[in-house]
């Protein structure tokens, strides 16, 4: 008993980011058996917080590795703590945003095995590996999220928007349309849902149809950056170049912390002819978006991926 009061007493603290709540930690780390999974799961909490992410990753991997028999209830707020941080570092798209999702979905998956009923806990998880665009890890962590669940994954929103963005990256335009038609039927207020199905659209080849769903998506939200983003593009594919700069000029000035906004901006300048502009905007691009951001772009029509090689030659 004692020893789960300190866990969760460490837990607590170390979710406000409280330095007391690393003494905690070390003392139960001192006093459990190393076979106890919250050994691990508080040693990366505590090396998290004191800025050590490397140690704080290491920490959760071996947590993963470990039996999780530990009495029922002992581990809710750790897990809870550790929900807490994974969705903070989730929010944050300032720094390195692939190091941080990474960080993420450790802290997600700890979280999820201490308790293993939670579902926000599965679908944190999801969300992150759709971020970082490995749709084939996915597939297991939807398949129990809905078994969780059950019937009612059928009309949660969240849950087919991402299982969509999923199927996008997988190359799997039939699944993506279908579960990104379900989800505008589900709320149909919200721009996200019909403006993906712009991008499935392009990816067939589509513009009449993607132009529909594009206007479609600002209809329904006229200052989603997304709406206004996939709107731009399906206004390069239709040729009207100065449309499309303007609108992707909008998408990225209401999205400044969104990379791929101003990449895709880059590559429009770069095809209507702004040499310049489109350099410099790719330069800023790349800077904050790195490699991570160069992966999304699977979501994307193909012919992306080589106007932005080129452009990357041109920028040096």
């Amino acid at each position: 008993m004692w020893l789960d009061g300190c866990a969760n007493l460490s837990a607590r603290l170390l979710k406000d980011g409280k330095a007391e709540g690393v003494a905690w930690a070390r003392r139960f780390v001192e006093l459990a058996p190393a076979t106890d999974i919250r050994v691990s799961a508080l040693a990366g909490l505590a090396a998290h917080v004191e800025g050590r992410i490397p140690d704080a990753l290491a920490a959760w991997a071996h947590a993963m590795t470990v039996a999780s028999d530990i009495p029922a209830g002992s581990a809710d707020d750790l897990a809870s703590a550790l929900a807490d941080i994974s969705n903070t570092l989730f929010a944050q798209w300032q720094d390195d945003q692939a190091r941080r999702t990474e960080l993420a979905l450790a802290a997600a998956r700890v979280a999820g095995r201490l308790v293993p009923t939670r579902p926000d806990l599965r679908f944190q998880i999801i969300r992150c590996l759709v971020r970082l665009v490995r749709p084939q890890e996915a597939v297991p962590e939807i398949e129990g999220y809905v078994a969780l669940v059950g019937a009612g994954a059928a009309d949660d929103k969240n849950l087919l928007l991402q299982w969509g963005m999923r199927d996008l990256a997988a190359g799997d335009l039939a699944a993506a349309e279908e579960h990104f038609s379900r989800c505008a039927q589900v709320d149909t207020g919200w721009a996200l849902p019909e403006s993906h199905r712009a991008l499935v659209a392009l990816r067939r080849g589509d513009t009449a149809q993607a132009a529909t769903l594009a206007q479609a998506g600002c209809t329904r939200e006229p200052r989603n950056y997304f709406a206004n983003q996939c709107r731009g593009l399906v206004e390069f594919e239709a040729g009207a170049l100065a449309e499309a700069v303007a609108s992707l000029k909008q998408a990225s000035a209401q999205a400044p912390n969104q990379p791929l906004a101003k990449l895709l901006l880059a590559m429009v300048l770069d095809g209507a002819g702004q040499g310049a502009e489109a350099v410099a905007a790719y330069r800023e691009a790349d800077a904050e978006g790195g490699a991570l951001m160069h992966r999304q772009l699977a979501l994307y029509p193909p012919a992306y991926q080589d106007r932005v090689a080129k452009l990357a030659q041109k920028a040096g």
